[in-house]
């Protein structure tokens, strides 16, 4: 064995097998509204504090008054131009976790040819107002925000979002 290999296989010999890397989110405190403690132990309790914490709900009452007129949009969109979508695909972050297709933005800046499917896809879509279902979805991840003291407060936490379009 050369270098750190030896220490490598001592640690997997004298640690317990785990859950193969997956992050632990410890025990969460919060508190109701009646100011008493509450403690989130399971994944399921955990996951509905956070979400409630990161995403709470809208406003009861809308500032909008109902009776309030939008003006007209100064212009219709336009079409992307080729230019425009390599541009925007050459400045995405290459090796930046794809989206719910599976696609890895390095393989749309690698694979010029595909700027002539995309393209016309993005402005059939732009024209007729409808977009593709698996673009409305999205994956949100929960991580831990740098330099917390204490992990045991939903605060500590932030999310990132991943959205279907693959583009990202």
């Amino acid at each position: 064995m050369a270098g750190n290999d030896i220490w490598i296989t001592s640690k997997y010999i004298t640690n317990p097998g785990d859950d193969g890397g997956k992050s632990h989110i410890p025990t969460l405190k919060s508190w109701s509204a009646d100011g008493s403690k509450m403690l989130a132990a399971t994944n399921e309790e955990k996951s509905t504090l956070l979400a409630n914490i990161l995403f709470p709900p809208p406003p009861a009452l809308l500032s909008v008054p109902d009776d309030y007129h939008y003006l007209e949009p100064v212009e219709e969109w336009t079409e992307i131009m080729q230019e425009q979508l390599a541009t925007t695909i050459n400045k995405l972050s290459p090796y930046k976790a794809p989206g719910l297709d599976g696609i890895a933005n390095i393989v749309f800046q690698r694979c010029h040819q595909l700027l002539n499917y995309l393209l016309p896809l993005f402005n059939i879509t732009i024209k007729l107002h409808m977009h593709y279902d698996p673009w409305r979805e999205s994956i949100t991840i929960i991580l831990c925000k740098p330099g917390k003291p204490n992990y045991s407060l939903p605060k500590a936490y932030c999310c990132e979002s991943k959205c279907g379009s693959g583009l990202e």
